[in-house]
């Protein structure tokens, strides 16, 4: 699993775990049977060696899903807002073969004139539709199919270099692949990605 860099000299994030938490949110909870919990926040002392957080359904908020091309399922698909302001489509892909299988990630595809061409890739990929006019789909019509997904490197805003879901490619690109080929066995696919 590769490390997340931050680039020499650049900022480093505002406060560590990324956006303000709620009130109360983040305080120590003690575990079963082990006492009160210490406040990792309190002055230190000579014994303060141990912390301890129930982080029970928190994500650290990147992908954690290892840079190559992977055979996955769309599992949703979604409306949502970039921090930018602008409308996004959100895919869940979830990998469907190979040592990586079960791993999710997601693709955010600005609803931006200069970014439609993502949009158009994923529509492509996942067979929904052909691009060149209107495209309209519901989430049935999408959620279930299965594509390749490219995961690369790249460097956030805050200068830290991790795995990010890039796009989507049509499944048939890399059928001959021995991770693309375990997914036709264990779902059922031809060399499309379409169930037989």
């Amino acid at each position: 699993m590769s490390v997340p860099q931050r680039r020499p000299g650049a900022p480093g994030p505002a406060r560590p775990g990324g956006p303000p938490m709620p009130a109360g949110a983040g305080r120590p909870v003690p575990a079963a049977g082990a006492g009160p919990a210490r406040d990792p926040f309190a002055a230190p002392s000579a014994s303060s060696a141990e912390f301890s957080f129930d982080l029970t359904g928190v994500s650290a908020g990147y992908s954690n899903l290892p840079v190559g091309i992977w055979p996955a399922r769309l599992d949703e698909v979604a409306n949502g807002v970039a921090n930018s302001g602008n409308k996004k489509v959100v895919w869940t892909f979830t990998i469907a073969a190979g040592p990586q299988r079960g791993k999710q990630g997601q693709l955010h595809c600005a609803i931006t004139q200069k970014a439609m061409f993502k949009i158009a890739q994923t529509v492509e990929a996942l067979g929904i539709a052909q691009t060149g006019g209107p495209v309209r789909f519901t989430k049935e019509d999408a959620v279930g199919r299965y594509c390749a997904i490219v995961v690369s490197e790249r460097e956030g805003t805050d200068g830290v270099i991790r795995p990010s879901l890039e796009s989507a490619q049509p499944f048939y690109t890399y059928h001959t692949e021995s991770d693309f080929q375990e997914a036709m066995q264990l779902h059922g696919l031809d060399e499309t990605g379409t169930p037989v």
